[in-house]
């Protein structure tokens, strides 16, 4: 005689769904009904359970449905030989050595966006973040013509794929404008199909992501695939930044989008207010930073109003501040314009001032000896008889004072 199965696993295999459910019901005790049966258990619902996912899909904990006989299909056994196929198809292979990426996006001539990978855009309040990603999609838009001012960035959508941006912060009216002050700085006079933007800013957050996915894919069918990706607010696609696991569930949604539709992600966020060392908000600006191929830090010096853009914690570049770009507001172009780098505007700005205070020593002489354009300078600039010794070293290294074979100094013209 066959012996009786000892458990429901047993149970299922030997009898069938329909005897399983008759064995459990004459097990349970019967439950009375709730008082109030039209009244649901009221549960805070976790962030983590309702994001990020594609629409349509179903929940994760969500249960298969079995027909009537019908058996468990996952066990141990063959999860863990997809988990080994899973673990072949990226293992490390000597012999077989991938493709480097090619660039998306370049700084200067530093690549900060590959595809597969999240760039950051970390700002302050109002230090420019707006002209730069319209600066971005210009770069785009220009195809590394020369003559147009992308301050600084450089792109070619060689296969005219689809370029996708997502304003969630703006009115539609200053998204309006900041599409057409791209098309002026690239100096296009109408937008390629393959550009496509939204202004998502008075959808709820749920919408906002659903909408986000819908036009990705829309866009990668349309356009046999997508190049580049702008979200200028990510910090909208979230209900809570600070929440962990809405965060982490977020940037890794946006990582898998990158990877499958083998584009870059551009995402910006705000710094937190005073933060000294471009902390970004919550969880998910520490996320960000964590997994981003390239982090932009983007700041602005409220004495001269110039911006400035550099990664000093990037994985694949390097571009520390003082070799970062420039940029400030130009009323006579009505855009932002680049003023080169931190390092040629300091330069300058140390040039214009040695000038200066080479031609107050000078005066209204046009020649002078050494010992005297010495005691000039020293009372002129203030400066001890050393420094001001060391000042006509400089004034001659940098071509602003010119000495003759005699000795005598006189300013260049």
């Amino acid at each position: 005689m066959t012996p009786a199965p000892k458990d429901c696993r047993g149970v299922l295999i030997a009898h069938g769904a329909d005897a399983l459910r008759e064995m459990v019901l004459n097990a349970v005790p019967f439950v009375p009904a709730a008082k109030n049966p039209t009244k649901a258990p009221t549960k805070k619902p976790d962030p983590a359970n309702f994001v990020y996912a594609a629409p349509g899909t179903p929940p994760a904990d969500a249960a298969p449905e079995l027909s009537s006989g019908e058996a468990p299909v996952t066990a141990p056994a063959s999860n863990e030989e997809n988990i080994r196929t899973v673990l072949a198809e990226r293992a490390f292979n000597f012999a077989l050595a991938p493709i480097p990426p090619y660039p998306i996006l370049k700084l200067r001539d530093r690549v900060i966006s590959t595809p597969g990978n999240l760039t950051g855009v970390q700002a302050g309040v109002k230090a420019g973040k707006t002209a730069m990603i319209g600066a971005i999609l210009a770069a785009v838009l220009n195809g590394n013509r020369q003559g147009p001012d992308t301050l600084g960035f450089s792109a070619e959508n060689i296969d005219a794929k689809a370029v996708l941006h997502f304003d969630t912060e703006q009115s539609r009216y200053d998204h309006d404008a900041l599409i057409r002050r791209a098309m002026k700085r690239a100096q296009v006079n109408e937008p390629p199909a393959w550009l496509l933007s939204y202004c998502l800013t008075d959808l709820p957050i749920g919408e906002r992501r659903d909408a986000v996915e819908v036009a990705i894919r829309d866009a990668a069918a349309d356009h046999g695939g997508i190049f580049l990706i702008v979200i200028d607010g990510v910090a909208d696609l979230c209900v809570d930044p600070n929440d962990p696991a809405e965060s982490f569930g977020l940037v890794g949604r946006l990582h898998t989008l990158a990877i499958e539709h083998d584009c870059a992600i551009v995402v910006v966020l705000h710094e937190n207010p005073g933060s000294m060392d471009g902390k970004m908000r919550g969880h998910l600006g520490s996320q960000l930073e964590r997994k981003a191929e390239t982090p932009l830090r983007l700041s602005k010096d409220a004495a001269t109003g110039i911006s400035t853009v550099w990664s000093d914690r990037a994985r694949h570049c390097h571009l520390p501040r003082e070799q970062g770009m420039c940029f400030q507001w130009s009323d006579t172009a009505g855009m932002h314009v680049s003023c080169g780098t931190a390092r040629e505007i300091k330069a300058s700005a140390r040039q214009e001032k040695f000038r200066d205070e080479a031609e107050g020593a000078f005066g209204d002489a046009d020649k002078l000896s050494y010992s005297d354009l010495v005691a000039r300078i020293t009372e002129t600039v203030g400066v001890v008889p050393k420094t001001a010794e060391k000042r006509v070293k400089t004034y001659v290294a940098d071509g602003l004072v010119l000495k003759s074979t005699e000795g005598i100094y006189s300013l260049k013209s």
